[in-house]
């Protein structure tokens, strides 16, 4: 699975790119969207001919970062500027990923006791029908 991770000062969130069965293709897709985000990123750096405009004069606006074009493209491409990095993750298909390492970091104990026994109820249940 490839994903995008992106994060801004009120939260941090993925978007699945992709879900391959080829990891080589799963690292070119990666790589691709990555460099999509790290070479797009210059949408926001200072044009070399920019000047203040009237209206930027008239409210106060003193360099690029405060200018009406600037905050328009971040108003645009936000999402370029929220990206943080794109990963490929190995994951095993028709199997309950519940128990990996991944989801036990973030498990606290008490919630992983009640589902390891309901799992095991669970795993009984469907034994004996």
């Amino acid at each position: 699975m490839v994903r995008s991770y992106y994060e801004n000062y009120d939260t941090s969130w993925f978007k699945i790119v992709g879900i391959f069965n080829n990891k080589k293709e799963a690292n070119e897709i990666a790589k691709k969207w990555k460099y999509f985000y790290l070479e797009k990123n210059k949408i926001f750096d200072e044009p070399k001919d920019w000047e203040l405009s009237e209206k930027d004069i008239e409210y106060g606006n003193e360099n690029w970062k405060e200018s009406i074009e600037y905050n328009r493209r971040c108003a645009k491409y936000s999402e370029i500027q929220e990206f943080r990095e794109v990963e490929v993750n190995e994951y095993d298909l028709n199997k309950d990923m519940t128990f990996s390492d991944d989801n036990l970091k973030i498990m606290n104990v008490d919630l992983k006791n009640l589902m390891v026994q309901w799992d095991r109820d669970y795993k009984l249940n469907k034994i004996i029908k």
